[in-house]
């Protein structure tokens, strides 16, 4: 019985015909994730970079246009995230002025929520991007 299943066992060592399927299963889904992160990790970059954008013009706006209300930098926000061709729905602007030395400053608070490829998949696949910016107001 022994004999038998050493037998048994030799055979199955020395069959090589499905090993390459055997490999690929192993190898391949590792390589897919790693493909989808590095995807969605450059998705984030180019969303982080987009709000960033949009801050930038949105301060510069503000420090000439001081007397405008949160809706309207939010507007004018969310036309630049399009221009990045970006969701500007997920976008929240609020905006406070302050003096400083009898400079007076505008400060604009940006959120974005970022929502992920892997969006109830992960406890962690939700985050968002703030971002502060102050500028002083041109008089």
């Amino acid at each position: 019985m022994i004999n038998m299943l050493k037998r048994i066992f030799k055979f199955y060592f020395r069959d090589t015909r499905a090993a390459t399927a055997v490999e690929f299963a192993i190898i391949a889904l590792p390589f897919i994730i790693m493909v989808f992160g590095v995807m969605e990790v450059s998705r984030i970059l180019w969303i982080r970079n987009g709000v960033e954008f949009a801050a930038k013009e949105t301060i510069r706006y503000a420090a000439i246009n001081n007397d405008m209300s949160d809706d309207a930098f939010q507007t004018f926000a969310a036309g630049k995230l399009e221009d990045m061709a970006l969701p500007g729905g997920n976008l929240n602007i609020s905006s406070s002025t302050y003096t400083s030395n009898t400079v007076d400053f505008i400060q604009i608070n940006v959120n974005y929520d970022i929502d992920t490829v892997f969006s109830g998949f992960l406890p962690f696949s939700d985050f968002s991007y703030d971002k502060v910016m102050r500028r002083p107001v041109v008089q």
